[in-house]
């Protein structure tokens, strides 16, 4: 096997000894795209500026990185209030503004750094291009896509594909959103066994042990089971849960 390249990505006249991101082979990945002006290394003033900074660098270092945007797979916006979570997509919609061609995205609240408002974490894939993916009777705001090899899923919710609705409870809402996970990898071309991890956003803590109880239902065999993670987020409140889901085709 070849061994990885690897290589820091700067931007122009760098203001840190800290990397826009990483590139390794054809895949780009970054936890420390900030609202920050490239080049004064100070963040831009307020929310909305920070948000269109952030993307902004994004761009730059898709570019210098040797892509662009259209290569993006998944962005995970971090913001520090709930009341930021509808700034990432005001620049968001305008950097995509073609609703079938956008990458997976969530926001989630946590802790930053002061004087930080968002940060983002994103993966690319040089040369590639997305796909779309939706489960027919579904609606999701924010898609899964294929793209290569992966898939890359936003926030699935408990919702019935019968119905279109949101199952009442976390009991009948944990099972139905690791089925729209598994029903999403075989959409892509997929199985089961793609899956490589499950990341589940929990309204409550007290049901983390639930949560796993379960994934290990609905992924019954030990030696093909996905990595699992949870961990507390933010949410409208007739959720329990949501799923993210990674699978290498």
């Amino acid at each position: 096997m070849a061994t990885p390249r690897i290589v820091e990505i700067y931007p122009p006249n760098p203001r840190s000894a800290v990397p826009l991101g990483v590139r390794i082979n054809d895949t780009v990945y970054s936890t420390n795209l900030t609202g920050a002006d490239l080049t004064t290394g100070k963040y831009v003033d307020g929310i909305d500026g920070q948000a269109a900074q952030a993307l902004e660098n994004m761009r730059v270092l898709m570019e210098r990185a040797g892509g662009s945007i259209d290569n993006v797979g998944r962005v995970s916006a971090y913001v520090d209030s709930v009341e930021h979570r509808e700034a990432f997509y005001k620049p968001w919609d305008l950097m995509y503004p073609d609703s079938s061609d956008r990458p997976a995205a969530h926001v989630v609240v946590a802790p930053l750094p002061p004087g930080r408002l968002i940060q983002l974490e994103m993966l690319a894939l040089l040369g590639a291009r997305r796909e779309r993916i939706d489960i027919q009777g579904i609606s999701a705001r924010d898609p899964t896509v294929k793209i290569g090899g992966w898939v890359l899923t936003s926030r699935l919710h408990g919702s019935d594909a019968r119905t279109g609705q949101l199952a009442e409870g976390f009991e009948a809402q944990a099972p139905l959103a690791y089925q729209n996970a598994k029903i999403l990898v075989e959409l892509a071309g997929g199985k089961e066994s793609n899956i490589t991890q499950i990341l589940v956003f929990l309204q409550e803590a007290s049901n983390a042990d639930l949560a796993r109880e379960q994934f290990e239902k609905a992924f019954p065999n030990p030696e093909e089971r996905p990595h699992f993670y949870s961990e507390v987020a933010y949410m409208a409140p007739r959720m329990d849960l949501m799923v993210e889901m990674t699978a290498r085709l």
